[in-house]
């Protein structure tokens, strides 16, 4: 059966039975990608499967279903899904890794944010910590966008990694990651030491050493990172040159 003969039968399936045709599902993906997902019915229908489908999950991981929501929207937006040999093992393995790093997540602090009148606080998601963290960072120079991004690549790669060693590592050699992010080199480089830290720095450089995600999660007061001269330093030069007009 031809790809134009497999999309007319899977069209046909009653219900959300169609999504399960991995051949179908990479269509829509292509097609979405392409067209945008906003006005498009059936991107709506899809999402509202995903949310059934990986409910589930997310209560294992207490999490909400907008928890498993986000997380399938962002694994489907990613090209490795469309392109890949099976779209829905893509999908399934990007959607467990972002539940356990949310999870992972919730001892962060959700009310780090600089702008003016904003109120940060909400959920535990990787996305709510990550636009925390990542408006502090535009206060220091940073696209609050660029930031978002590369906060929440670093958030879900230490989840995955399980020790800040480690996860600094693979991310150093991660190719692929930085390519999502869009970082040059020495911003990506810098980011790592700023979120993740300095093990080794003497007891001096203590606060450096531990970055600022440990820091949030042993439970310091954001003003307290508004406050470190040293660490605003840190973050305004590891802004890349371009990040204002993101």
């Amino acid at each position: 059966m031809n790809r134009a003969s497999r999309r007319r039968a899977a069209s046909g399936r009653d219900g959300w039975e169609r999504f399960e045709d991995s051949e179908y599902l990479r269509e829509l993906l292509a097609r979405l990608s392409r067209d945008g997902w906003a006005r498009d019915l059936e991107a709506d229908e899809l999402i509202r499967y995903c949310v059934s489908r990986f409910s589930g999950l997310a209560r294992k991981h207490r999490l909400e279903p907008d928890d498993a929501r986000w997380a399938a929207f962002e694994a489907m937006r990613n090209p490795s899904a469309r392109n890949g040999t099976d779209p829905w093992a893509v999908i399934v393995k990007a959607v467990a890794v972002t539940m356990r790093a949310a999870e992972f997540a919730r001892p962060f602090r959700s009310d780090l944010d600089c702008a003016e009148g904003d109120d940060a606080a909400g959920p535990g998601s990787i996305p709510a910590r990550a636009a925390n963290i990542a408006a502090w960072l535009r206060c220091h120079g940073w696209g609050l966008e660029t930031a978002r991004v590369a906060v929440e690549v670093v958030m879900l790669r230490l989840a995955e990694a399980g020790s800040r060693p480690a996860a600094c590592e693979q991310l150093r050699k991660d190719r692929h990651a930085r390519a999502i992010t869009g970082l040059p080199a020495r911003s990506c480089t810098a980011l790592l030491r700023l979120l993740l830290g300095a093990p080794g720095h003497d007891k001096a450089r203590a606060n450096r050493g531990k970055g600022v995600l440990l820091r949030l999660a042993l439970g310091e007061a954001p003003a307290r990172l508004d406050a470190d001269a040293a660490l605003a330093e840190a973050a305004a030069a590891a802004a890349p040159k371009w990040a204002g007009r993101l």
